[in-house]
């Protein structure tokens, strides 16, 4: 078990989730903004494992790599890189080059309780462990096997199978949930390049969700068509102040479907490209 373990970043998000663990877990001393705060405690020879946000290894990566000679040749310490399903490609990187021995991903749309979990669950995890390791992923197969995909969020078995049959011809994964519940774990798997959402739903009000995607940084850039049967004229207008890419009415044919989604998808890769 690891009795000292140090936590450094200077990401508001990585000190918030990391917060109650301090206060409820002994086995974690100290919280520092930077590998030169927490220099003396780092070479002390006391610490077990060491957990930073992948932030200030982009921004600092020379004394990183300065702190990683030092701290390894003094100590068993375990450097593990806390980042988010973006920096994936960066994290295998880190690994190859030994700059740390593991990697927490952070998925980026979950709540903080269930992180905090998973995070006390990924730490527990590397007490057996001495050689480098991925907590909770293998990194190269993410990243080879990644595939894109398009996600309907709609409660209704029909319109589910209407979705379906319009993008069949997509060499895209198509992932349909009922729920949003439901949505933010499929998010929080696969980040998708698109997501038809449902107005009305079982657990939330489809703005609210689409709201807390526009919120998120991670999330923002995802293409979002909300689609509903409901007739009041003020939802086109609230949907696009959101951040809606588009708003359609029910019922949809499956030759809509297929022509918007190809519409935006072209979009979006040229955008990128």
């Amino acid at each position: 078990m690891h009795n000292n373990i140090v936590f450094v970043s200077n990401y508001d998000l990585y000190k918030d989730l990391i917060s109650n663990l301090l206060n409820e877990d002994s086995r974690f001393l100290d919280y520092y903004f930077s590998c030169s705060d927490a220099a003396n405690l780092l070479l002390s020879g006391s610490i077990e494992l060491f957990i930073i946000g992948h932030e200030f290894i982009e921004d600092s990566i020379e004394d990183y790599q300065n702190y990683t000679k030092l701290y390894k040749a003094q100590s068993t310490i375990k450097p593990i890189l806390l980042c988010d399903e973006f920096d994936l490609e960066l994290a295998n990187k880190y690994l190859e080059e030994k700059l740390v021995d593991g990697v927490f991903v952070a998925r980026p749309f979950i709540d903080k309780e269930r992180l905090q979990i998973r995070l006390k669950q990924a730490i527990s995890k590397c007490q057996t462990t001495s050689t480098a390791y991925v907590i909770e992923h293998d990194l190269t197969n993410l990243i080879q096997n990644e595939r894109p995909s398009i996600l309907i969020i709609e409660d209704d078995d029909f319109f589910s199978e209407v979705y379906k049959t319009s993008l069949t011809d997509f060499e895209l994964d198509i992932i349909v949930v009922a729920d949003c519940q439901a949505a933010s774990d499929a998010i929080y798997l696969n980040k998708p390049c698109l997501i038809f959402l449902d107005y009305n739903l079982p657990d939330f009000n489809g703005f609210e969700f689409l709201q807390s995607i526009k919120s998120d940084p991670g999330l923002s850039d995802i293409p979002v068509i909300v689609v509903t049967g409901d007739t009041d004229p003020e939802l086109n207008k609230r949907s696009h102040q959101i951040g809606a890419t588009k708003f359609l009415k029910k019922p949809l044919n499956t030759k809509d479907i297929s022509t918007i989604a190809n519409a935006i998808l072209r979009e979006q890769h040229l955008a990128r490209s």
